[in-house]
């Protein structure tokens, strides 16, 4: 059964998770060392002449290490150590920035997933204990600098570089293996090359698929909040089925939907702000009336919703509060998230804080029907 952020773990997991952790003790603490580290990344080889396409090496090794840190910040909130979670969510968090600017598709959407699994981490933390407030600044601090990543910028203009360099290779008529982005996740076929060779000019698909790109790198230098609008307008005139063959192979409008760099925007605003938020339930003994009565003293600025340009929302529930974005499908459904899909139509896209007398509540019921 999925739990719940304000559910406390079971007896039999947290007996699992202290079991599993102690032999890897030793790394979790040179892991944990990265929370101090924002600025560092992962090595990348040297990828002169031709070998510029191969794969980078670090992804293995950063899942790894998000992965022991989430199990570290999991077992830490259950046992109340609720500052040393968050101090382990600003070291995952920094696992992904160590991915830093590299321009490929794969390794900013990595970054991504590392973003959202420290922002969810931080929700359950926050749903399990209270934390003292220059914790919470902390992490607010490095989550407010990881907004301005321009994460998809970087990816578009590595995307526009590696299409043209495949091009390149066809008019040379050379052929190599190419793991490309949000064209497609295989190697160019050979018979998809052969196909766009005899389409027509090769010249004059280069130029078009060079043309799409930029259209699409250009609108990636906007602010974010501004960026999402200009985006689905590229999308919605790319051509149909008389497009030039190099543009339907190298754009899948269903995978660069699904790519939401602009989304994982939402996701971290509503967590600078859920953030704001704690530091002044515990400096005031209440929630703020309004966002506005963060600023200045925890927040300089309401931040904008990337989705629609609007200031992010502020609810007030039965159990605590909700900071959200409406997220891709551009509707406000009251704070309504799902954090197993947080792009799906109905749902918005934030983070949630619950009062402090509904924060840990008791995991379900075990089971031992391992299929339910």
């Amino acid at each position: 059964m999925k739990l719940t952020p304000a559910q406390q773990l079971s007896a039999t997991k947290l007996e699992a998770l202290r079991k599993g952790l102690k032999p890897v003790a030793a790394a979790l603490t040179e892991a944990r060392h990265l929370a101090d580290m924002p600025r560092g990344r992962f090595p990348t080889p040297d990828r002169g002449g031709e070998s510029w396409h191969i794969p980078y090496t670090y992804a293995q090794e950063a899942r790894s290490i998000g992965s022991l840190l989430g199990h570290d910040i999991d077992l830490r909130a259950q046992e109340r150590d609720t500052d040393g979670a968050l101090v382990s969510c600003r070291a995952l968090l920094n696992a992904g920035r160590a991915i830093g600017d590299e321009p490929h598709f794969g390794s900013q959407l990595l970054r991504t997933i590392l973003q959202h699994e420290a922002v969810l981490k931080m929700e359950r933390t926050l749903a399990q204990g209270e934390a003292m407030g220059t914790t919470l600044q902390a992490l607010q601090e490095l989550f407010a600098d990881e907004d301005r990543h321009p994460v998809m910028l970087i990816t578009l203009r590595g995307e526009r570089a590696w299409a043209d360099h495949t091009m390149q290779s066809l008019q040379k008529g050379t052929s190599f293996t190419v793991q490309r982005g949000t064209a497609t996740i295989a190697p160019l076929p050979r018979d998809v090359e052969l196909g766009m060779i005899a389409s027509g000019s090769l010249k004059g698909q280069r130029a078009a698929l060079l043309s799409l790109h930029t259209d699409f790198v250009e609108a990636a230098k906007l602010p974010s909040e501004q960026m999402d609008s200009w985006l689905r307008q590229i999308m919605a005139r790319l051509p149909g089925s008389n497009s030039p063959a190099v543009i339907r192979e190298f754009f899948n409008p269903a995978l660069m939907q699904r790519w939401q760099g602009v989304h994982q925007h939402s996701l971290l605003r509503s967590a600078v702000v859920v953030l704001a938020a704690e530091r002044y339930r515990r400096q005031h003994g209440r929630w703020p009336d309004t966002l506005d009565a963060l600023v200045p003293a925890f927040l300089p600025e309401v931040p904008l919703d990337p989705h629609d340009g609007k200031r992010l929302r502020y609810r007030r529930l039965t159990e605590g509060v909700v900071i959200y974005s409406v997220g891709p499908d551009m509707i406000d459904n009251g704070g309504n998230l799902d954090r197993a899909n947080a792009i799906r139509a109905g749902t918005d896209a934030g983070v949630q804080l619950w009062d402090v007398n509904r924060r840990r509540q008791p995991s379900p019921p075990e089971t031992t029907n391992l299929l339910k």
